[in-house]
C-alpha cells in the first residue's frame, strides 16, 4: 500500500516520542496528505475485524488547528492498535520514496540544539525585560517629581 504518511508513521511509531512524531507530521505534511492518510487507516483497521471497536474517530476535521487535529487522530488510532497487538496486522505501508518522508534526526539531534539556543535566549529576555522595566519605574519615579514641582510653580505665578 502506497501511503508516505502511514509508511513514516508506522516505522516511526513506538521508536520516536509521541511528541516529536506528531511535530514531525504536522511540520512536514500537509493537511489533505494527513487527511487521505487517516481516511486510508480507518479502512485498513476496519478490515481487520478486530474483536475490539477501534475509538470513534470522526472522518474530517474542520477549523482551526485541523492539521494537528488530524495527527492527532492518527496518533490516537496507531495507540489503539498498539495497546492490542494488531500493528503487525496493518498493511505494509511503503512511501514514493526517501523524499517524501521527513528526517526526525532534525527533531531528535540536530534541531534540539536550536531549541536549546531559543529558550536560553528566552530567559536572557525575560531577565533584560524586568531590568529595563525596573530602570523605566527608576526614571518615572525622578523625573515624575520634578515635573509636579514645576508645573506647581508655572500654575502659582
Amino acid at each position: 500500500m502506497v501511503n508516505d504518511l502511514l509508511c513514516f508513521t508506522s516505522n516511526k511509531f513506538g521508536k520516536t516520542a509521541l511528541k516529536i512524531l506528531k511535530s514531525t507530521l504536522v511540520d512536514f505534511y500537509d493537511v489533505d496528505n494527513v487527511a487521505a492518510g487517516k481516511l486510508r487507516l480507518i479502512d485498513d483497521i476496519d478490515t481487520m475485524n478486530l474483536t475490539v471497536k477501534r475509538p470513534h474517530t470522526p472522518l474530517r476535521r474542520d477549523g482551526d488547528g485541523r492539521l494537528a487535529r488530524e495527527v492527532h487522530d492518527i496518533l490516537q488510532l496507531f495507540t489503539f492498535l498498539d495497546e492490542h497487538k494488531t500493528l503487525d496486522n496493518l498493511p505494509k505501508y511503503v512511501a514514493n520514496g526517501p523524499d517524501s518522508m521527513p528526517s526526525v534526526r532534525l527533531y531528535e539531534g540536530e534541531l534540539q540544539v536550536l531549541m536549546v539556543l531559543l529558550r536560553d535566549m528566552e530567559g536572557w529576555l525575560k531577565t533584560v525585560e524586568s531590568s529595563l522595566a525596573a530602570i523605566c519605574n527608576d526614571i518615572r519615579t525622578a523625573v515624575l517629581p520634578e515635573s509636579v514641582a514645576t508645573r506647581s510653580r508655572v500654575s502659582s505665578t
